[in-house]
């Protein structure tokens, strides 16, 4: 999503920009490109080209647009995302003021945030690397591209070839394989879109 300089909202964002909160879910706010002003509960400050954001659960927050001279391109991931409790604008939590935006900057700092809806694992690959492989069950997972390209190859037999700037959502139980085609950095989310009983999202980095 990108919310240009000069523009009143983030583009083909039907809700914003309107003070909203997710019932029981967490959200994801990646600054791709640019930096933009942020609200969480009652805190509001800056996230920076490069930043992870988690939103905790039920937190009233905001995406208020760019900083300076360059558009603000953001992606963001919302778990689990419940037709039923997607917005709230309204009657917010006891308490939701007072939560605040972990942030941490993916391939700088060791421990990216996460809870128990959604983890994220910042993998730096090249050529070289063995191919990742997984099958995610209690979960599932989105990549992220961040720079460079990566083969995802999806059985039986369906691959392709990702590059910078693009993402894909792999369903629970898909199994996949991830090989780096030229140096690649990778944003991987693992997230909980369903109930699922006794699982959690992975918290490994493979």
């Amino acid at each position: 999503m990108v919310w240009r300089v000069g523009g009143a909202r983030l583009e083909g964002d039907g809700l914003g920009p309107v003070r909203h909160a997710h019932d029981g879910a967490p959200e994801y706010y990646f600054m791709f490109s640019g930096a933009a002003h942020v609200e969480t509960g009652s805190e509001r400050f800056v996230l920076e080209e490069g930043q992870l954001g988690l939103i905790p659960p039920d937190a009233p927050h905001n995406f208020l647009g760019p900083t300076g001279d360059d558009d603000a391109c953001l992606f963001c991931l919302v778990a689990p995302n419940r037709v039923e409790s997607k917005w709230r604008v309204r009657d917010f939590a006891d308490g939701s003021e007072s939560l605040r935006m972990q942030v941490a900057t993916p391939f700088v700092d060791p421990v990216l945030p996460g809870d128990d809806h959604v983890t994220a694992h910042a993998l730096a690959l090249s050529a070289a690397d063995e191919e990742l492989e997984l099958t995610p069950h209690g979960f599932e997972v989105v990549y992220l591209i961040l720079e460079g390209a990566v083969t995802l190859s999806v059985a039986p037999g369906l691959s392709g070839t990702l590059r910078g700037g693009t993402y894909v959502h792999v369903r629970e139980g898909m199994a996949h394989r991830l090989k780096a085609s030229e140096p690649a950095r990778v944003l991987r989310m693992d997230a909980r879109f369903k109930a699922v009983h006794g699982a959690a999202p992975a918290r490994d980095g493979g």
